[in-house]
Formats: C-alpha cells, sequence, structure tokens
C-alpha cells in the first residue's frame, strides 16, 4: 500500500475516532441535562396539573355544601316536583354536573334530573358508606353509574332540616372525561403529540382516567403501581423510567393529590408518560447534527490530508526513480526540486551528492588510466633493462674469448 493511501486511511480514521468519540460525549451529557431538565419540568407540570385537579374537586365539594342546604330540599313539605325542579336548575347553573338525584334516608330515589331509576333503592357504594355516616362524600367514589352508564365521579351530602335532622341525600354526578378539561394544558407539552400518556389512579392504584385507553377506566390499575407506591411513599412527586409492554421506554412523571382547603382529597395519583424518543428528540436531533458536520469535516479533512500526501509521496516517488536510474548508471539527468521545504533540501543534497560521485567516479577512471600507464611503462622498463643485461653478457663472453690470457671459455657468467 502506498505511502499516501495509509496516510489519508490513517488520518481519516484517526479523525472518524475523535469525531465519534466527540459526539458520543455531547450526545450523553446533553442527554443527562435533558433528562434533568425534563423529570424536573414533568414534576412540576404534574403537580401543577394534581393541584387544579383538586381545586375543581374542591368547587364542587363547595357546590354541594351550598346546595344541600337549600331551603326546597330541607323542607319536609317540598313536592317530589318542587325538588326536582330545584335539582334540574342547579344542573343548570352549574354545568360540570351531569346530573342531581335527591334520596330518602332509605337510599330511595325520588327526584332526578335524567328521570332514570327513580323509586329504586340505591345499592350501597362507598359514596353511600361515608354519607350514612353523616359525612359528606367528595370523589371518594368513582365508578359506572347505573343510570347513565358512564363512568361518573360521585359527589354525596346529608340534607338535614333546621333540627339537625336528616331528612334525605343529595348526589351529584360528574362524568369522567371532564377531567380532560383540568389536563388539558399538558397537550402543550411536546407539542401536544398523542403518544404522550396522562393518567388518573386512585388510592388503590385503578385507573379513573385514561387519555389513551378509555376501555381500562375502572377495570385496570396504571403501569407500575407496586414501584409508584414506593417512590411516593413519604412524598408528593417523583419521576421513574419503565418500559411498556411494547417494549418502549417511558419517562414518567408523577403527583399525588394533597387536596385543597377543607377538601381533604382521596390519594388519587397523576402520571404523565413521555416516551423517551420524544423527551430526548432534541438531544437526538442535536447529535445528527454534530454527527454531520463531523462527517463533513472528516470528508474535508481526508481531501486535504489526500492533497497532502499526494505533495509528499510525489517528490519521494521521484527520488526513488532517480536513485534507480543513478544505480544503473544514468549520471546526466538531475532531480528538480520542484518545493522549497526539507524535501527540496533533500532533492538538493540528492542531486549534489550524485554530482560528487560522478566527480569521483571521472577522477577514479583518470587515475586508473594512469596507473594502467605507469604500469605499462614500468613493463617496457623492465623487458629493455633485461634485454640489455643479456647483451652485456653476450658481450662479456666475446670479450673473454678473444682475449690471449683467457685460458678456458665460460659461456655462462664471466667473473
Amino acid at each position: 500500500m502506498r505511502f499516501r493511501t495509509k496516510f489519508t486511511f490513517l488520518s481519516g480514521g484517526l479523525i472518524l475516532c475523535i469525531a465519534v468519540v466527540i459526539t458520543s460525549f455531547v450526545y450523553y451529557s446533553l442527554v443527562s441535562t435533558i433528562e434533568l431538565q425534563i423529570k424536573s419540568s414533568l414534576e412540576e407540570l404534574a403537580h401543577d396539573i394534581v393541584d387544579e385537579i383538586d381545586k375543581a374537586l374542591y368547587e364542587r365539594h363547595s357546590d354541594l355544601k351550598i346546595i344541600a342546604t337549600d331551603a326546597i330540599l330541607t323542607s319536609p313539605s317540598s313536592t317530589r316536583k318542587q325538588i326536582t325542579e330545584r335539582l334540574l336548575v342547579f344542573r343548570n347553573t352549574y354545568k360540570s354536573y351531569i346530573s342531581f338525584s335527591f334520596y330518602t334516608p332509605e337510599r330511595v330515589s325520588i327526584a332526578d334530573t335524567s328521570g332514570l331509576l327513580l323509586n329504586t333503592q340505591d345499592p350501597m357504594s362507598p359514596h353511600w358508606e361515608e354519607v350514612l355516616q353523616g359525612k359528606m362524600s367528595s370523589a371518594s367514589d368513582v365508578a359506572m353509574s347505573p343510570s347513565l352508564r358512564i363512568p361518573v365521579i360521585y359527589f354525596a351530602s346529608p340534607v338535614r332540616n333546621s333540627g339537625g335532622e336528616t331528612v334525605g341525600y343529595v348526589v351529584a354526578r360528574i362524568p369522567v372525561f371532564k377531567l380532560y378539561e383540568v389536563v388539558e394544558e399538558v397537550s402543550g407539552v411536546y407539542g401536544g403529540d398523542e403518544n404522550i400518556e396522562v393518567e388518573v389512579a386512585d388510592k388503590r392504584g385503578i385507573r379513573i382516567f385514561s387519555n389513551h385507553d378509555r376501555g381500562t377506566i375502572l377495570t385496570d390499575t396504571i403501569y407500575n403501581w407496586d414501584a409508584i407506591q414506593k417512590l411516593l411513599a413519604g412524598m408528593n412527586v417523583g419521576t421513574i423510567m419503565h418500559e411498556h409492554a411494547s417494549g418502549e421506554k417511558y419517562i414518567c412523571a408523577l403527583a399525588r393529590e394533597r387536596g385543597y382547603a377543607d377538601f381533604r382529597g382521596n390519594g388519587w395519583t397523576l402520571a404523565i408518560h413521555v416516551p423517551q424518543k420524544l423527551a430526548f428528540a432534541s438531544a437526538v436531533a442535536l447529535r445528527n447534527k454534530v454527527a454531520a458536520i463531523f462527517i463533513a469535516i472528516a470528508v474535508f479533512t481526508t481531501v486535504v490530508i489526500s492533497f497532502f500526501a499526494r505533495t509528499v509521496s510525489n517528490p519521494i516517488t521521484k527520488l526513488r526513480d532517480f536513485a534507480v536510474k543513478v544505480g544503473e548508471g544514468k549520471w546526466d539527468e538531475g532531480l528538480a526540486a520542484a518545493t522549497q521545504d526539507e524535501i527540496g533540501d533533500l532533492a538538493q543534497s540528492f542531486n549534489q551528492m550524485v554530482g560528487n560521485l560522478k566527480n569521483i567516479t571521472a577522477s577514479r577512471d583518470v587515475l586508473e588510466k594512469e596507473i594502467a600507464e605507469r604500469r605499462r611503462m614500468e613493463e617496457v622498463l623492465r623487458r629493455a633493462e633485461g634485454e640489455q643485461s643479456i647483451r652485456n653478457k653476450i658481450a662479456r663472453v666475446f670479450l673473454t674469448a678473444s682475449s690471449p690470457k683467457s685460458s678456458e671459455y665460460k659461456i655462462f657468467g664471466v667473473n
């Protein structure tokens, strides 16, 4: 693999790793911050909604206290017609109620604004257990109305005459869907997403209100009731993270009813379920933006690095090719220094080295020629000296042979 390719991949991988680390750090830091903000805001919202519910129930509680003291209801001489007409006035005046009924001390209905189930005795129920003890029952009983066939919130109060004797009972009913008006403000949270689930449970955990699953009202408990009880033990608000049966994870903000003024409340619990993917949508969006920015930066940087690597690798490649030519004995070509940096200095140094080698090689060739010529001359001289020596010896032989004093012939060597 070429240097440029390796350098580009290495640099690009390093930038990508840095981008992943920074993006993950930003995302998880942001998620932690947003989670705290969401929990705080949802707990505050749940607390405010519960307060609004308590105020609304307190108003109905106060309404019934006034109605229970009405002169027509407390008068023993009032007829059924008069009582019915008076109850109709109350229903038209107090718009929250869907019906009013008046019962005898034996729980027999003698007047009803809907005209249903007259002259029948009501079965025992939680609100009757309270009023038969002489107390007011304010929203402690949420049940299916036998006459209206819808879930209602019961308000009931004893009706006493001027002597304090109980002459009957007035019962008022508010449809459970009226709670939608109270919790309507939650629709502004996260753009009113339909996935936000709002529930209200009674003190037993039975769901008495739901904005997403009306079929389970009065028949099922809200999610994680046991965990909710533990969380809210000794406190009025809290938040839990849980997973629904569908597998989707939710943040659940909780608030317990505390009552208002002389309305003591009934221990209802409000739960606001927000999908985590919705709650953390802003963090995910920011993470994606940061990731997109880093990817763009990584691509741009990789291109720049690739270009830079080419400026480094190309001169090195030329230097390699030139070294190969030099090794083949091609001294005449030079290496152009295209840059004014260390690589350019290296090219100049290489040219200088090649020039020096060329000079050294040329000097060596001249010296070798001179040495060869000197050896040739020495060889010629040696041969000449040898021939002269032989001639001298021959001459001595002949001189000795021709001399009269010589008595012996010596062919080789004469002393």
